[in-house]
């Protein structure tokens, strides 16, 4: 029905479990503890690493390359259109308690290949070899649609389509999250993203997935679209 929203990328795996059956687990356990000096390593041999932080902390710095989803009721829905089901991951924690969440509910979407988990000395690790870690400024709706405007910047809606097919803002570029990887190319590297959702949320996971596909001119229009709309801009 074109008022639902896109399925999830993992929806064809459940398929599959529910025919043949879950792998047997076992008890939970709590995952591996990573070396922290190790992440940078990990990140250059093609790691798989999701940062667990809240999104306003991914937003005060982050390490690039790392997918940031937070732990949450929306964690599985995200995990499960990012995260491969044919090769380990890793976890980038605050602590044990959040990673052993994030390895309890990844199961329940089936995947149950998680490597272990890094601690916030990861953050120090990275810069240490790398530098400073990157800082999304976040931008007022006004801001964002004025420098649209003006052609300084280009505006990125990640909302799904019966959102947007609802009411968008005019000359908005729309993707939603879920395809964002595969779509980002479609995107200009000339000049700043500005990304919007509806309530922050996906926007801050759509930065660190173009963070990841090598964006570096970002900002977080983290009011999104109900912000647009009270501030009085145009909408369609």
């Amino acid at each position: 029905m074109r008022d639902q929203p896109e399925p999830p990328a993992y929806f064809k795996h459940m398929k599959r479990m529910n025919r043949d059956g879950p792998a047997i687990l076992g008890g939970f356990r709590p995952p591996t503890r990573l070396d922290d000096a190790g992440l940078p390593a990990a990140l250059e041999r093609g790691d798989v690493i999701v940062d667990l932080r809240p999104t306003n902390a991914v937003m005060a710095g982050a390490i690039p390359g790392t997918i940031g989803i937070p732990v949450g009721n929306s964690f599985p829905t995200w995990a499960g259109w990012f995260l491969p089901y044919d090769r380990p991951v890793s976890l980038l924690a605050n602590d044990g308690a959040h990673s052993l969440a994030a390895v309890r509910q990844l199961a329940m979407i089936g995947l149950d290949q998680v490597r272990g988990w890094y601690g916030p000395g990861a953050f120090d690790a990275w810069a240490r070899a790398r530098g400073p870690l990157p800082v999304t400024r976040s931008l007022t709706a006004r801001e964002a649609f004025e420098r649209s405007r003006n052609g300084e910047l280009v505006l990125l809606d990640v909302r799904g389509s019966a959102e947007v097919e609802g009411q968008h803002v005019p000359g908005a570029r729309h993707i939603p999250l879920g395809y964002l990887p595969e779509r980002a190319n479609e995107l200009p590297r000339d000049r700043p993203l500005a990304v919007f959702c509806e309530g922050g949320t996906r926007s801050r996971i759509g930065i660190s997935v173009l963070r990841r596909a090598g964006f570096t001119q970002l900002f977080d229009q983290g009011g999104g679209f109900p912000e647009h709309a009270e501030a009085g801009l145009p909408v369609e």
